[in-house]
This record gives C-alpha cells, sequence and structure tokens, in this order.
C-alpha cells in the first residue's frame, strides 16, 4: 500500500479545446528558375519544396521580380492577403512544364503531389499557377471553341482527381488554377459547369497582361473561415487599382458579358462595385454545376474540416470490441449514445462558427455487426446561406387620402 499520502490528480480534456485542422494552410506550385545560393540568399532548386511563414524569408532564398516575377508576384500577393505568420508552402517548376503534367498525380518529382507530400499533406488551399507559355507554345482549342486552351482543360480534370485522391485519404484540399490561354473575346461555347470539377476554381483575375495573379486568391482563402465567401465585399478590396483579363483585355470593357460568357461559364475574375474602389474576387464558384452541393469554394472547405474533425475523432475507435444486445444482436445504446456524443461535441466545438446549426449524428441500432464489422453513421451538417443577390422593390409611395 506504500507510505499515506495524497495524490493529486491533474485532468485534462475538460476545457474541450479545439482540433488543429489546419484550415488556411496554402500551397503554391509555379513556374520558375532555380535560384543559387550565395551572396546572402539561402538558393531554392526546382522541384523542391519550401516551408515558408512571412514575406522575409522569401525575399532570402534570393528571389526577385526579375529571376522568378510569377512566384513573386504571386507570393507577395499571398502575403499581402493572408499576413506574416501564415503558413505558405512553395515549390518552382522549370517553364516548360505543361499544366497537365503539373497536376497529374501519377507525375513524379514534378507535379503537385510533390508539394502536398512534403506538407504531410496538410495543405488545404492549393494554388497552381505557369507563366504565359514561351515561344514555340500555342495555345490549342479542340476542347472548346474559346475560353482556356486544351492543357487548362485537361489540368482541370487532373486537378480534381488528384483533389479526390487526397480527400479519400482524409487530406482534402480545395484548389486554384490559371485560366491558361483564355481569350476574352471569344470565351467558347463550353461551361465548365458541365464538368464535374467541384474541388477546383478557374482563375482569371489580373491586374497585368499576361500573368494570372492566382496568389491574391490564395491569400484571401487563407485569412478567411472556411465559411467564407472570398468574394465577401465586407472584406474589402483585393489592393489592386485596375484589373484585366489574362490577354490583358480590361474588365470593365467587357461588363455586358460577365454574367452571361464569363462568370456565367465558371470561371472566376476580379470585379468592381459601382460607387465603391477597388476591386474584388467575382465570384466563389467551381468548375461544376450549379445543382452541386460543391459548387463553391466555401461549402468545399466546410465539409473538408467536418471530415478532418469527424475522422479524428472515429479513428480513436477503429478496431475496438463493441458489445451488441445479446436478444437481438443490436448494438448497445451505450455504444451508439457515446459515440454520438462524441462525434457531435467534437463539431461542434472546432465547426460552431462555420455552421448555422448544431452537427447531428445518427447511428441506426439495427445492424448487424456481427456479420459485417461495419458501424454506418449518419452526420448532418446546416451550412451557412449566402446573400449573393439582393432583390429590392423601390417605388414612389402617394400618402394622399381620400378621407
Amino acid at each position: 500500500m506504500g507510505l499515506p499520502k495524497v495524490v493529486i490528480t491533474i485532468g485534462n480534456g475538460t476545457l474541450g479545446k479545439t482540433t488543429t485542422t489546419d484550415d488556411g494552410v496554402a500551397g503554391l506550385i509555379v513556374s520558375g528558375t532555380a535560384i543559387t545560393a550565395g551572396s546572402g540568399a539561402t538558393g531554392l532548386a526546382l522541384a523542391t519544396p519550401v516551408q515558408l511563414f512571412s514575406w522575409q524569408q522569401f525575399l532570402n532564398i534570393g528571389f526577385t521580380a526579375v529571376n522568378n516575377p510569377i512566384a513573386y508576384a504571386d507570393v507577395k500577393d499571398f502575403y499581402n492577403q493572408a499576413g506574416n505568420g501564415s503558413e505558405l508552402w512553395l515549390m518552382l517548376i522549370t517553364d516548360a512544364t505543361l499544366l497537365g503534367a503539373l497536376c497529374d498525380n501519377t507525375t513524379v518529382g514534378t507535379s503537385i503531389k510533390t508539394l502536398l507530400d512534403a506538407a504531410a499533406r496538410r495543405i488545404r488551399l492549393l494554388g497552381v499557377n505557369r507563366k504565359k507559355p514561351a515561344t514555340g507554345y500555342t495555345s490549342v482549342y479542340t476542347v472548346n471553341s474559346g475560353g482556356v486552351d486544351d492543357d487548362c482543360f485537361t489540368a482541370i480534370g487532373k486537378l480534381e482527381a488528384t483533389r479526390a485522391i487526397y480527400a479519400t485519404a482524409y487530406k482534402p484540399f480545395r484548389a486554384f488554377i490559371c485560366g491558361q490561354g483564355y481569350v476574352t473575346t471569344a470565351p467558347g461555347t463550353l461551361s465548365l459547369k458541365a464538368g464535374a470539377n467541384r474541388g477546383v476554381q478557374v482563375l482569371l483575375g489580373s491586374s497585368a497582361a499576361n500573368m494570372v495573379q492566382v496568389g491574391i486568391v490564395l491569400g484571401r482563402y487563407a485569412a478567411i473561415p472556411v465559411q467564407r465567401s472570398g468574394a465577401r465585399v465586407k472584406d474589402g478590396d483585393l489592393g489592386i487599382i485596375a484589373a484585366c483579363f489574362p490577354d490583358g483585355v480590361a474588365v470593365n470593357s467587357m461588363e455586358a458579358s460577365w454574367d452571361a460568357n464569363i462568370d456565367g461559364k465558371g470561371y472566376v475574375f476580379f470585379r468592381n462595385f459601382y460607387g465603391k474602389s477597388g476591386f474584388y474576387i467575382s465570384n466563389d464558384i467551381t468548375a461544376t454545376a450549379d445543382s452541386d452541393d460543391y459548387n463553391t469554394i466555401q461549402n468545399g472547405r466546410v465539409i473538408d474540416k467536418a471530415a478532418v474533425i469527424a475522422y479524428a475523432t472515429l479513428v480513436n475507435e477503429l478496431n475496438d470490441d463493441i458489445d451488441v444486445d445479446p436478444i437481438t444482436g443490436y448494438i448497445s445504446a451505450g455504444i451508439i449514445a457515446s459515440w454520438k456524443a462524441e462525434v457531435e461535441n467534437a463539431l461542434n466545438q472546432n465547426m460552431n462558427a462555420n455552421l448555422s446549426g448544431k452537427a447531428v449524428a445518427t447511428i441506426n441500432p439495427k445492424q448487424n455487426l456481427l456479420s459485417s464489422n461495419v458501424i454506418a453513421m449518419s452526420i448532418k451538417l446546416v451550412p451557412k446561406g449566402y446573400s449573393k443577390e439582393i432583390d429590392i422593390s423601390l417605388s414612389y409611395n402617394n400618402p394622399f387620402k381620400t378621407t
């Protein structure tokens, strides 16, 4: 029994601490050139992921607007939006690498897979950008009569396929890709909404010709909670004084086509509002049908966060021994109540601000667990709504009365 003593046990787990879900961790893969170490620069080889937390850390590597104009602009934009301290994983690839190869999960060493795996698959927001193709590259439009070129269409599909693979492993991300080869005056007949690339947003926004500012959109989403739209006006303008499409056509010169030919076909650009200064992200849509539950970045980010939390909570129960009712064979009520409370508490503590109501988990006790060794559970979430259109009835009123 030992010497008489007072034993005090320090409790843990009663304060409702939240689970880390890496909501704002971003990755960016861009075309560029290697940087040689020396003269105070740490240097960076091609196809070598690096973890950044500040603009100064990026500069210390040796980046300049001359040696890597796309990376320089995108990372600067990212930190202008997200702020120093935000985590960004960066990788350079040769200018000769096509977008389709960049986004192919089977490509070894020079694809988004290399970047995602280097970050221990923690990246939740992924940007893919490439400078205007070098001399000798000609955009081809056999997939569509205009809009983005074939290589970009290939990349969109491969990016979604890669995203789905990582989501299955509970390492989800949402992606933003440059709309390479976009022809503003001939946006094509094929809408991105005809596809099912629900995790990919195709960007056309820029403030200068021959580039797309992927970093500015990536940084905006990294700075806001998962349920928020990057197009939210209250979050302020993007800090640019002019906006155009990748081919240099001014955004405002195409205002009559915004609804039908650009936003209506699933592309995202920078727009302004009458009476307000600055430019804003036009929408939060992804390259999928309007009827898809995950046709916006924020709906995708919310479900991704919920999946990560539910997995982290329930993986602790894996391969546990479960009591069943000795008469009916049903799963015991105590187990159901325990699991239900566990996952609901985890979701509601971590996602209170991200949802319109409480998460609700349901387990049907009438499952043949002894034969299947499988427990099926349903979790329902009520998302936020969004004021994408405000309809106002405005008219005069004559107060005159005859009596």
